[in-house]
C-alpha cells in the first residue's frame, strides 16, 4: 500500500518506480521493487538510528545519543 501511494506522488519513490517502468518492467513488478526498496530504507533507518530526510545522509545533522536495537516482537527497544 505504501509503495502504491508513494509511486503516485512526486519524489524519489516515483522516480524509482518510473525508472523500473522505463526498464520495461510490468507495473506489478515495478511496484514490488518499490515496496522492497521502501522496506530496505526503513530498515536502514532503524539499524543506523537515523531519522528520514530527503537530504543525503552525509549532509544530515548528527543524531542525539541513544540507540535503537533491532525490532523485537513487541517493537523497537531503546537501550
Amino acid at each position: 500500500m505504501a509503495g502504491l501511494n508513494s509511486s503516485q506522488r512526486d519524489g524519489p519513490s516515483r522516480e524509482f518506480y518510473q525508472r523500473k517502468r522505463d526498464e520495461k518492467r510490468s507495473a506489478v513488478h515495478a511496484l514490488i521493487a518499490l515496496a522492497r526498496r521502501l522496506v530496505d530504507v526503513v530498515w536502514a533507518l532503524i539499524r543506523d538510528d537515523r531519522e528520514w530526510s530527503l537530504a543525503p545522509s552525509h549532509l544530515a545533522a548528527p543524531q542525539p545519543a541513544g540507540r535503537v536495537s533491532a525490532p523485537s516482537r513487541l517493537g523497537a527497544v531503546t537501550v
